[in-house]
């Protein structure tokens, strides 16, 4: 009943569920569960686990309640413990309960996109950006993913897939235990948004992120979980100096020698008993040449546990180097998170978090109508002293179809204020928005108007202006893009900006056009199949 109470006086708005900086394909699984919302009486565990912001601990009370009784109504997420108010608002959107029996989903889903950048004159190579990815989900369960990145020199330049049948898992995978410290998923770890309820173990890697992904074999087992992976790396390895290189990008000289450098080999396991997590193994690097391997032995332990509310997450691990943290989650919406790495600490696949020795404070909570949220971040520098950075945010329903949103960032070289009024009428919104940001090289101001109409036929408009002192400083803007697209726009000078945004529901055609004007015309248009 007090979840119930607090509920009545939180005004959801589907904005809340998607952070700013979420990586392509956290975006992607957001998309498509608002349009493909699960079943939340017949759903396997996996299903589950992959909806956006649903923990293991959650899945698991979601299919005990149904074995006891089928949930009438969404709204019973509630009756779990773990499910807060503020939780509940990102789950929801993504669950139905089907009231009447119908054909069963298809189980095939589809996206293609392709980007073309104007003028086309940065580089050599081809400036289109092309994608394709494929998900089947009936008897197997797989996906691949196929992309070229704008100006490279080979039309499918990155590929990735997997099957798995059986409880075995081929092809390529993450792994993410524990704090992430060790093992995490690129880009799961969002500040102003918190700590996330995010599925653990082994996940399937169909992100773009073109590095720092296992390739190989996974025997699939809740308490036993052996693999093998053999893979390319972009790195250089001289004299057992291992260099690893993340930008994926393969434009220049340069880069293409760095291109699948080094072969990793990489046997380990994953151990699990009463909420302790042990996860690590051994990886040999080779040159792709006749230089000497070098090996760097892995290893994380991890314990999770809840009690009476409390959320309470701890990691220990070495990879070369040290490495340890702690996390606590309260129920009034206060997060403590402390995490070390020791300077000799080196992991290909460890959190945004590394190298970072630090304390990160988080705090949420509605006061009558008003969702306030922030974070503080105390992080020791080269030098030894700790130097902070924060944000707080507030989001205020003025009237009916109204709100407010106001956003200070903040560190001791850099502040910004976000200000965004929204108007909501049934299908139709505005948003109006301005903001400063002063730092070392993001310096200006900028503002927006933005109009749309949601329905079958779905259109989104937005006309900016933004000024910076120079080329050398930008500001920028979030964008609505392509299923599945980043796209944060950074804007240098003084000048216009337009976008649009075209949807067309029945056959899951999108059109996207960005225009900026200054010193001339840059531009990209667009084109996406979604099913």
């Amino acid at each position: 009943m007090v979840k119930l109470l607090l509920l009545l006086l939180c005004t959801v708005y589907p904005d809340a569920v998607i952070p700013e900086d979420a990586d392509e394909e956290f975006l992607y699984r957001i998309n498509y569960y608002l349009e493909h919302p699960v079943d939340i009486n017949t759903a396997g565990m996996n299903e589950l686990l992959d909806v956006p912001f649903m923990s293991m601990e959650i899945a698991r009370e979601i299919i005990k309640l149904r074995r006891e009784e089928p949930f009438t109504s969404v709204d019973q997420l509630l009756l779990i413990d773990e499910v807060t108010p503020l939780m509940f608002i990102r789950l929801k959107p993504f669950f139905r309960v089907r009231r009447k029996k119908g054909p069963p989903p298809s189980g095939y889903t589809y996206l293609v996109k392709g980007i073309y950048p104007f003028p086309d004159t940065a580089y050599d190579w081809s400036p289109e950006k092309l994608y394709l990815r494929v998900n089947l989900r009936k008897n197997i369960d797989a996906g691949i993913v196929i992309e070229k990145d704008y100006y490279e020199r080979n039309y499918f330049d990155y590929f990735s897939g997997y099957v798995s049948f059986r409880g075995f898992l081929f092809g390529n995978f993450d792994i993410s235990e524990g704090l992430g410290l060790v093992f995490g998923r690129p880009g799961y770890f969002y500040r102003p948004a918190g700590f996330p309820e995010t599925r653990r173990g082994i996940l399937p890697h169909l992100s773009t992120f073109e590095s720092g992904y296992f390739s190989g074999i996974v025997f699939q087992n809740y308490f036993f979980t052996p693999f093998v992976s053999y893979s390319y790396l972009d790195a250089t390895l001289n004299d057992s100096t291992f260099n690893h290189y993340t930008s994926g990008y393969h434009r220049t000289g340069t880069e293409m020698d760095k291109k699948n450098a080094v072969r990793e080999t990489f046997v380990g396991a994953i151990l699990r008993y009463s909420g302790f997590t042990l996860a690590g193994g051994i990886p040999v690097y080779t040159p792709v040449g006749p230089t000497t391997s070098s090996y760097l032995p892995i290893v994380s332990i991890s314990l999770s546990r809840q009690i009476g509310g409390y959320t309470g997450i701890m990691e220990i691990g070495y990879s070369n180097g040290y490495t340890g943290g702690i996390l606590i989650k309260t129920p009034i919406g206060l997060q403590v998170l402390y995490r070390y790495f020791a300077d000799d600490f080196k992991g290909l696949r460890t959190s945004p978090l590394a190298p970072e020795e630090g304390l990160y404070l988080y705090m949420e909570r509605k006061v009558l109508e008003v969702k306030a949220s922030g974070f503080i971040d105390f992080v020791r520098s080269d030098s030894g002293e700790y130097v902070f950075e924060g944000n707080i945010m507030g989001v205020w329903p003025v009237l009916k179809g109204t709100r407010l949103i106001i956003r200070w960032d903040g560190s001791r070289t850099r502040s910004g204020l976000r200000g965004e009024i929204v108007f909501r009428r049934r299908n139709k919104f505005i948003k109006l928005r301005l903001q400063g940001v002063s730092s070392g090289n993001e310096r200006g101001y900028g503002g927006y108007i933005t109009a749309g109409v949601r329905g079958d036929l779905s259109v989104e408009f937005r006309y900016c202006i933004f000024t910076t002192p120079s080329f050398n400083s930008a500001i920028y803007f979030y964008e609505n893009n392509l299923p599945g697209e980043y796209s944060i726009i950074p804007l240098y000078g003084d000048g216009y900006r337009f976008y649009m945004l075209l949807r067309e529901k029945n056959t899951g055609v999108y059109l996207r056009t960005g225009v900026t004007l200054r010193d001339g015309i840059q531009a990209k248009i667009g084109i996406a199949i979604s099913k």
